[in-house]
């Protein structure tokens, strides 16, 4: 669409291979599991079987968004995209319908995330207003400086660390834990929240050019591995202590993109390649344990090693290569994050330790608490599928601790610099250098945490109701509850002023609009411009037909007869008609009197139909100070912004401007296009709010029968 600058720009580049072997592959895994999985739990449910059709419609709807986002090279595709994974998502954390807290949690994430998005949209079109593309490749060629550029990344930001679940705006994200497992392990592995960093990947060579973009991401990035590790030493149930380390984990990966360069993004790239299969793994653990006891927190269950020890070992492996450990894929990820710390310099090193440590701890409170301790009681048997799926990926992640080529191939061509990537041998280093050093310090440290006062144990002791308040503030749900509590009393409110009467509902509606084009206009125009045109004989007969409308508007809301009121509208048409023939365009003013003569002989009828007592009644209303204010505040804008938007001799050239965008929406004239195309889809939509209306009286009447 060449008008628009839109193209379908798709490309399977080297970051586009290594998301979509994510995806893709994580995506199956999961599926598998699920079919184990998704019968035991819509029977436990008590919903119906087939039920599994349309979970599975929904996941490979999600994978297919997820697709088109990771192969995307468009701002607009990857908004369309970024938007369909918002979708998607939403139906299935909510999948669970029958559940208030599911629909809840559906809901919360569509708001947060669909509400940021429209942020992204408004960059992408602040990106093409300055560079005159859409294009992501065109756009990391051009050299973007100035407060513009700066808030347009931005704001592009913001639904990027919305989607990735980044603080302050992560609250959303163990609130999706109501959704069944697999869509846990797949949302916080592979798919949503690796939406967000992949969006920020995509954009990184503009993200470097951004002083202002990336001081957000450090911070938020920073932000983001405190709160969560937090959180996650004194979560207790079991999804949602990998949902808060979720936060924290993708926090490195935003850390990470605030550098620059291509040793950032390769580190990036290997940190997400390796983060997901291990926490895809460690929730369909929790899932199979959920699914086998009962129980979804950590303080009710203890000792499931010797019941299940397949699950025991592969869920250690994935605990491991999630803290970094020797022998697996994580370790890379975490060299990789020390090298990149260590070439800002500062104390970056030092909160790279610190946050390693955190890991460590979290993880072996996780695993230590479900396999730990006592032997636990005697479990029902699952399906296989389910432990080969966990089994398969604890397997990945060893086998990409001995063998990180395949990995190493992945990030370097994500990056396109080879060089960058020498570290990611096969090889551990074995001589005291900074990196070895600084891991071994973060095993010491965490195993500290774990062993000290922020082990599993000591977490469910002291005050239960401080700790409970500790949490609630570090999620921000109760800032994000009282926002949606107040807005839904605005909502109420203005709903109950606008139901009064038409007067209300018409101030209601126009006076936000008339703000809204008011900033439109002061934000559209370098120069405010309010030129006086020259006054001349040929101008008269307009005047004059301009000067009726006036009076004659004034008289139809004047004290009168109802009668006299009815004319003194028709007149302001006729004399608007007058006003188009005088302008040059007899049609407009065919069509113009056809209609007041029509709504002129339809009021009359209707008036003449009315009880005269409540005609009497009606006429003894006065105007209300607040009509009369929101009649001149509309005026006043309508008047400010035709005068202004006349005074730019760019206005006047319009015309010029219909006739050479007429062919190419294949039109011979500007009517033919304006009915055709703007027209055409005005119709469409009132036919599709018809048809909503049609759909939802017939889905009332079925309820109501229904209830017979």
């Amino acid at each position: 669409m060449p008008a628009l600058d839109l193209a379908s720009a798709f490309v399977l580049d080297g970051l586009g291979q290594a998301y979509l072997l994510m995806v893709v592959g994580i995506g199956v895994l999961v599926a598998v599991y699920a079919t184990g999985y998704m019968p035991h739990h819509l029977h436990a449910h008590e919903r119906r079987g087939r039920e599994l059709v349309r979970f599975f419609v929904l996941f490979f709807a999600f994978m297919a968004t997820m697709t088109a986002l990771v192969l995307a090279t468009d701002l607009i595709w990857l908004f369309v995209a970024f938007e369909g994974t918002t979708l998607a998502s939403y139906a299935l954390i909510g999948f669970d319908r029958q559940s208030a807290r599911a629909r809840r949690a559906a809901l919360t994430a569509i708001v947060v995330t669909g509400v940021s998005a429209i942020a992204f949209l408004m960059g992408a079109i602040g990106l093409h207003a300055q560079h005159g593309t859409f294009s992501v490749d065109e756009l990391a060629r051009l050299q973007l400086d100035g407060p513009a550029d700066d808030l347009a990344l931005v704001l592009i930001l913001i639904a990027a660390l919305a989607k990735s679940a980044q603080v302050p705006l992560h609250f959303w994200l163990p609130r999706a834990m109501a959704a069944p497992t697999p869509v846990s392990a797949y949302l916080h592995s592979a798919a949503m929240v690796a939406a967000g960093v992949f969006l920020l990947a995509r954009l990184h060579p503009l993200l470097a050019q951004s002083f202002v973009a990336r001081t957000v991401l450090a911070t938020c990035g920073v932000a983001s591995i405190v709160v969560g590790s937090a959180l996650a030493l004194k979560a207790d149930g079991l999804k949602r202590i990998l949902a808060y380390s979720t936060i924290s984990q993708y926090g490195y990966v935003v850390v990470l993109l605030s550098g620059t360069g291509p040793t950032a993004l390769a580190a990036s790239t290997l940190y997400v390649l390796a983060h997901a299969p291990a926490k895809c793994g460690l929730f369909l653990c929790a899932g199979i344990v959920i699914e086998a006891t009962g129980a979804d927190r950590l303080s009710k269950v203890e000792g499931l090693f010797a019941r299940m020890p397949v699950v025991g070992v592969a869920c250690g492996l994935l605990a491991l290569a999630l803290a970094g450990a020797p022998l697996t894929l994580g370790y890379f990820k975490d060299e990789w994050f020390f090298v990149s710390l260590r070439e800002r310099g500062g104390l970056w090193p030092a909160f790279g330790v610190l946050a390693a440590a955190l890991t460590l701890a979290y993880m072996a409170r996780f695993w230590w608490g479900l396999f730990g301790g006592k032997r636990g009681p005697k479990l029902p048997p699952l399906p296989r599928r389910m432990t080969a799926v966990v089994a398969l990926l604890g397997l990945v992640v060893f086998g990409g601790g001995v063998w990180p080529d395949p990995v190493a191939a992945l990030a370097r061509g994500a990056t396109e610099a080879s060089s960058q990537t020498q570290h990611l041998a096969t090889r551990y280093h074995i001589a005291l250098t900074p990196l070895p050093l600084m891991a071994l310090a973060a095993y010491v440290f965490g195993t500290l945490l774990f062993l000290g006062g922020l082990s599993w144990r000591r977490s469910r002791t002291g005050r239960p109701a401080l700790r409970a308040r500790a949490l609630a503030l570090a999620e921000l749900t109760g800032v994000y509850d009282a926002t949606v509590r107040s807005a839904r009393a605005l909502s109420r409110g203005v709903t109950r002023q606008e139901a009064r009467e038409l007067a209300d509902r018409l101030s209601v509606t126009l006076a936000p609009a008339w703000v809204l084009v008011a900033l439109a206009a002061l934000f559209s125009y370098g120069e405010a411009r309010f030129v006086v045109g020259p006054m001349s004989w040929p101008h008269v007969p307009l005047v004059a037909s301009v000067t009726v409308v006036v009076v004659s508007a004034v008289v139809a809301v004047g004290p009168h007869a109802y009668v006299v009121q009815v004319l003194a509208l028709s007149m302001v048409g006729y004399a608007l008609a007058v006003s188009f023939a005088l302008l040059g365009a007899p049609d407009v003013a065919m069509v113009a009197v056809l209609v007041e003569t029509m709504f002129t002989l339809l009021f009359l009828s209707i008036l003449a139909l009315y009880p005269p007592s409540a005609l009497q009644d009606s006429l003894a209303r006065r105007p209300r100070p607040k009509d009369l204010a929101v009649a001149v505040a509309g005026a006043g804008v309508a008047l400010v912004i035709s005068w202004q938007a006349l005074s730019f001799p760019e206005a006047r050239n319009l015309v010029h401007a219909y006739v050479r965008l007429a062919p190419l929406a294949h039109g011979k004239d500007i009517v033919t296009v304006v009915l055709a195309d703007f027209r055409g889809l005005d119709t469409m939509g009132e036919i599709s709010v018809v048809a909503i209306a049609l759909v939802t009286v017939m889905a009332l009447m079925r309820g109501q029968e229904f209830r017979r």
